[in-house]
């Protein structure tokens, strides 16, 4: 997807790292923007279509899934949440 991480929106950032972190039991010093979503933290698709209905139940925005599976950092998953609400 290509865009920027370096300054993702600091509540959805917040709650994505939370939430991914209890979900994957990774510890929260482990999860930065540049993460890869697929390869470092989330490489079962079906638990990433789990954490797009929390994202969409918890921020109250409609998440593709076509659109998640193109991006490739939390920082961009939570600059497209950011942008949906």
């Amino acid at each position: 997807m290509g865009t920027e991480t370096n300054s993702p929106p600091p509540e959805v950032f917040s709650w994505l790292r939370k939430e991914i972190a209890e979900r994957r039991q990774i510890r929260l010093d482990l999860i930065h923007a540049e993460s890869s979503l697929a390869e470092d933290l989330i490489p079962d698709s079906f638990e990433l279509i789990e954490l797009a209905t929390a994202v969409e139940e918890h921020f109250g925005v409609r998440i593709d899934f076509d659109e998640v599976v193109d991006i490739e950092t939390l920082g961009d998953f939570s600059n497209l949440i950011e942008s949906k609400r």
